[in-house]
This record gives C-alpha cells, sequence and structure tokens, in this order.
C-alpha cells in the first residue's frame, strides 16, 4: 500500500495530504475542474467523509488551501 508522506509540522497543518489529494480527484471527478469549487465542495457532506479527518465535524478544505496543496 502506498501513502503520501506527509512531512509538514505546525498548527496551520489542517487536513492531511492524503485528504487533500482525495478532495482533489474525487472534486475533477465530479465535474469540477479547477480550484475555485473547493469552497462550495468543502461544505459538501460527502466530500466531507472523502477528505475524512477534520474535516467530518468542520469542512473540507477551501480554495485556498487547495491552491496550496
Amino acid at each position: 500500500m502506498w501513502g503520501l508522506c506527509d512531512n509538514r509540522r505546525g498548527k496551520n497543518t489542517v487536513h492531511r495530504l492524503d485528504g487533500l489529494f482525495r478532495q482533489s480527484v474525487y472534486g475533477r471527478l465530479a465535474g469540477y475542474g479547477d480550484v475555485n469549487d473547493a469552497d462550495r465542495l468543502a461544505l459538501d457532506p460527502v466530500m466531507r467523509q472523502v477528505v475524512g479527518g477534520r474535516a467530518v465535524d468542520a469542512q473540507a478544505a477551501s480554495t485556498s488551501q487547495m491552491g496550496r496543496f
């Protein structure tokens, strides 16, 4: 099994890299071709489950977070 190596440290790390990757892939599969729709997708209950972690209780990655990813 492979995984993304997440070497980020600090308080600003909200979502894990594998969750950001899943949000990126599933967003594109759903027909959202760029990160401009990430704010709307961040509130979608299914996308929050896809991302996992903190997103399940709050929201998935925002447009700015996905842009940095």
